[in-house]
């Protein structure tokens, strides 16, 4: 079920964007990946497969989609749209709670190295996102 929602997801982003944004934003995907299963065998010396690795990829930006659209719901309907101090530092956690519960269902790791996994990976991620964008 999810192969088949990847590959809807996939061809709905190729058809609507253009062919170097879907490119990169494929070669993104499978170097986030390789990514993780990189930091997942360095953390845990768990060796995780590439499929597996995608998984918890996929399944974390679907956490992650979806506590968006809450938000987003929350906010709309509450009318109340900034958040501070606390309510922000709540925010980011669970936000970084969602992520990590993808890794968490995907990947078999315990919680805190689930924890360490996603921090790892987001930063290595990010840092390959910000060096793409020159590309675009």
């Amino acid at each position: 079920m999810q192969q088949l929602l990847l590959v809807l997801v996939f061809v709905a982003f190729a058809v609507s964007a253009p062919i170097k944004v879907t490119a990169l934003c494929a070669t993104l995907l499978l170097l986030i990946t390789l990514t993780v299963v990189a930091v997942t065998h360095a953390v845990a010396g768990v060796s995780t497969t590439v499929s597996s690795a995608f998984k918890a990829v996929f399944l974390s930006l679907c956490f992650l989609a979806i506590w968006l659209l809450t938000l987003l719901s929350y906010v709309k309907g509450s009318g109340s749209a900034s958040f501070h101090d606390l309510s922000l530092l709540m925010l980011l956690a669970s936000l970084f709670g969602a992520f990590v519960m993808g890794f968490k269902v995907a990947l078999p790791l315990s919680f805190s190295s689930s924890a360490i996994v996603a921090v790892l990976s987001a930063g290595i991620s990010g840092a390959l996102i910000w060096g793409a964008r020159s590309y675009l």
